[in-house]
């Protein structure tokens, strides 16, 4: 090698970088490197330069001729990480990093690096611990305290959080980064006041760099970031962890429902959602779900006026007479359905219009209800372009499946799209300010019908207001004895299998205590759970091992489609129903594979959900009155194998019963509609009535 050649080569590369001229400093290492192949300066240089002209590729492949070599050193495989980093090689760089942190436990690059990722991947405890020693390392970087922070506050360590920022202020008082994350943690721990008082202290530059704070680094919406108090941040971060089944916070949750509940407190559509699965009675529930409806009537009062037409205006009608109905398209999933049930509906007496709200649009929609109805869908339009399109179709019923569905649109409802507009699967009896004419239900759900219904006016169907609608694919089941086999589903062959089916959002902590009690009281049994997200899953195991339950006794569910998760849901010797908010969809797959489910009834309305199936089904020993009636129903079933199997004997049989029958409650169905628009169409107001029973 000619040494004098090589220096020069790098020196002149060294100046063409300070210049700014990185394709010269790229041609001068790039001749250096072949003055002396494999050299690890030369090397690292180049692949500097091709990665700040972007060509990440290239200087990770030019790494990787001398990956052994860099890996000798803890500054050599920091390189390469970076690098592996750069090709969102995420693995790959994890890896070098922490070769790096071998060779040298402070390295401040991998240490830092490792932090970043790990958070990323939400392993909160290896993040705080690199970022810790980042602090302790090198403290006069603003940075490590930042990250710090922001680690501790992704794991929901808030009085940590603090502490590491007011050791921040110490060394960088003043500081607008420092406050606005002491203005988040404090709101997310729950000190409303001295958050909302901090904030009122910042300018306008200070507001925005805590709305762009709060859209970029906490991942909440720009939208509801920019109007964010501190009792929204409580609530919103609050309502993430119970995602995740995390409870730590659901007490306070509780609490400051309690205080503004009739306000709308946590300023979102999600408040009703979450509030379900708190210690609220019915009364408390209504208020809360009644100050979110008043937001909306509030917000979209004036769209009737500015569009010139009246709901109860004639608009424009063809010829033809049929009673036209309207409904609202949520979940995807359930377009056949639907399209099942309106088959089964009288063409000549009823036309059907259906309106796809969930973005992004999908244009497969419009072919998946043809040729029962034409569909429409919505997902680009703009509030106002939807409820001008949907009147066009003349409605004389509007009815919304799912209004507490996130692509629900409350200004829809609000304005009038129809001449009598009707509510069907909802957790809440309508309250006062509720747009809507007629909330579906039934002598379980609603046992003593009522002319003066809060909003709306009642509907009770004769059975369940709850279709079979999956009824189809349970037919289309193969036989119980054919299903996959304990073992390959993951299941122990002689251990009591108590399933759960409910995603882990609506796994509320009532729920996994009384089966964490049932466990305690059948020790040869297993909770098989869903899939769930690994964050939740640790967060229950963790319960679990709190109350004395060894977290091996629970099984997670992996990912799969639903024709899986029926096969393997008939494994299970008994489903396990939430309590506070009941999950009818799940009764209903249960009922039809032929496995017992026990449930629980309370006083509200998304707690009597399955109940209403399991009555239908005439199962009502499978409902229980009290949480400890549901705990020692199980544990008697458990225990008493003769019980269990004569009861998986009458679920059998009512697969067979009327209320499946979907033709039968089509009629029902039918007979609903017409005596809502008869009423309408003679200029009376809604009035609950009771629809009869409809023969198979």
């Amino acid at each position: 090698m000619n040494i004098s050649v090589f220096a020069s080569l790098m020196e002149c590369g060294g100046q063409f970088h300070q210049e700014g001229l990185l394709p010269q400093a790229q041609a001068a290492f790039e001749a250096a490197l072949l003055t002396s192949p494999g050299d690890l300066d030369a090397t690292s240089a180049l692949a500097t330069m091709l990665s700040l002209q972007g060509l990440h590729h290239a200087a990770f492949r030019v790494l990787q001729d001398v990956e052994e070599a860099m890996l000798q050193s803890a500054d050599g495989a920091a390189n390469l990480a970076i690098a592996a980093e750069n090709c969102k090689d995420v693995s790959r760089a994890y890896s070098a990093y922490e070769r790096a942190l071998q060779l040298d436990p402070n390295n401040l690059r991998a240490l830092r690096n490792v932090a970043l990722i790990a958070a990323r991947l939400l392993q909160w405890k290896r993040a705080i611990a690199c970022a810790s020693k980042c602090v302790e390392l090198e403290p006069e970087q603003l940075v490590h305290h930042q990250n710090l922070s922001d680690f501790l506050t992704g794991a929901r360590r808030y009085p940590e959080a603090l502490q590491a920022l007011d050791q921040a202020e110490k060394l960088f008082p003043g500081y607008l980064d420092i406050t606005v994350r002491r203005i988040t943690v404090l709101a997310f721990s729950g000190h409303i006041e001295q958050s909302d008082k901090l904030k009122t202290q910042l300018d306008g530059d200070g507001k925005r760099h805590l709305n762009e704070f709060l859209a970029t680094s906490l991942k909440n919406s720009a939208n509801s970031a920019c109007a964010a108090t501190a009792v929204q941040l409580f609530a919103t971060q609050a309502f993430a962890a119970m995602e995740e089944c995390d409870w730590r916070d659901s007490s306070r949750l509780t609490d400051l429902f309690r205080q503004i509940a009739g306000d709308s407190p946590a300023g979102t559509r999600d408040s009703p959602f979450y509030a379900l699965a708190l210690d609220l009675d019915e009364s408390e529930l209504m208020r809360i779900h009644e100050g979110s409806i008043s937001e909306s009537v509030a917000s979209f009062a004036s769209l009737d006026g500015k569009s010139g037409l009246s709901s109860r205006t004639q608009a424009f009608r063809s010829n033809d007479k049929r009673i036209r109905i309207g409904f609202a398209v949520h979940h995807l999933h359930q377009l056949p359905a639907l399209k099942q049930q309106l088959a089964l509906c009288d063409s000549t007496r009823f036309a059907f219009h259906a309106y796809s709200f969930p973005p992004p649009a999908q244009p497969f929609v419009r072919d998946a209800l043809q040729p029962v109805t034409a569909v429409v869908e919505m997902a680009h339009m703009t509030d106002a372009e939807a409820i001008a399109r949907i009147r066009l179709d003349s409605l004389d019923v509007y009815m919304d499946t799912a209004p507490d569905a996130r692509s629900y649109r409350p200004s829809v409802a609000v304005a009038r799209v129809a001449r009598v507009q009707l509510r069907h699967h909802n957790w809440y009896r309508t309250p006062a300010a509720s747009p809507w004419d007629y909330t579906v239900s039934d002598s379980f759900v609603d046992p003593e019908a009522s002319e003066a219904q809060p909003g709306s006016a009642l509907i009770r169907m004769p059975f369940s207001c709850w279709l079979p609608v999956h009824a189809a694919e349970a037919a289309h089941m193969p036989p119980l004895s054919s299903t996959p086999e304990r073992e390959s589903a993951g299941l122990p062959l002689d251990k009591l299998i108590l399933c759960v089916a409910a995603p882990p959002a609506a796994i509320d902590e009532l729920s996994f205590s009384l089966w964490l009690e049932i466990l305690r009281s059948l020790p040869d049994t297993i909770l098989w759970l869903p899939a769930c997200p690994p964050a939740a899953a640790a967060n229950l195991a963790r319960a679990a091992t709190s109350h004395g339950i060894d977290e091996q006794r629970l099984l997670f569910s992996q990912p799969m489609r639903r024709d899986e998760m029926l096969a393997r849901m008939a494994c299970a010797d008994i489903v396990l129903d939430t309590l506070r908010l009941n999950d009818a969809q799940v009764v209903h797959d249960a009922l039809q594979l032929g496995v017992p489910v026990i449930s629980y009834a309370g006083t509200s309305m998304a707690s009597r959900m399955s109940g209403s199936i399991l009555q239908a089904a005439n199962l009502l020993q499978c409902v229980n009155s009290s949480p400890a009636n549901y705990v020692a129903e199980v544990v008697r079933l458990g225990r008493h194998p003769e019980s269990l199997s004569s009861l998986r004997q009458q679920v059998s049989q009512s697969q067979k019963a009327q209320p499946f029958d979907l033709a039968s409650r089509m009629r029902e169905w039918e007979s609903a509609w017409s005596q809502m628009v008869e009423r309408d169409h003679s200029g009376l107001p809604p009035a609950s009535f009771d629809v009869e029973k409809r023969p198979a």
